[in-house]
């Protein structure tokens, strides 16, 4: 359901609503662009049709949203806001995570030919990537090297 109806929704209309989206956000006291909404009559819901509407406003939403960012970041670290509450929006909304761990991913074993036509043809790639890195390696050597004394 449209707010107001939703003949009110004018391209124009949501352009002019970027401009205020972005005037609103200007202000450093102002952190969430959900009280844009709020001020404006807007549910938020809303706001991502727009941004489908209309290149203009989908900009200015993407700018809000770095600018609130950039806020909880820096109101986080400052201790201006408390750090539980903007770890909690940081996380769920931007994707940050609190990791201590240090995974160590290993890389995929090569998978070990089951027939002899295919332990040829692994062979025969083999060969050639071997024939292209010695190319490469030839080629390095003889270009003239800068370095002057050791």
């Amino acid at each position: 359901m449209a707010p107001n109806g939703s003949w009110k929704w004018t391209p124009q209309k949501i352009e002019k609503m970027a401009a205020s989206l972005l005037a609103f956000m200007e202000d450093p006291e102002h952190v969430f662009f959900k009280e844009w909404c709020i001020r404006e009559g807007i549910p938020a819901s809303h706001v991502a049709r727009f941004a489908e509407m209309s290149p203009t406003f989908a900009e200015a939403l993407e700018r809000a949203s770095d600018i609130q960012e950039l806020r909880l970041l820096q109101g986080g670290t400052s201790g201006k806001f408390h750090h539980a509450i903007t770890k909690l929006v940081l996380t769920s909304k931007y994707g940050y995570s609190d990791r201590s761990d240090l995974a160590v991913t290993p890389s995929p074993a090569r998978r070990i030919p089951c027939t002899v036509e295919e332990c040829d043809r692994m062979i025969a790639e083999a060969q050639e990537q071997k024939r292209l890195l010695e190319g490469i390696v030839a080629d390095a050597r003889a270009v003239e090297t800068a370095i002057v004394g050791g």
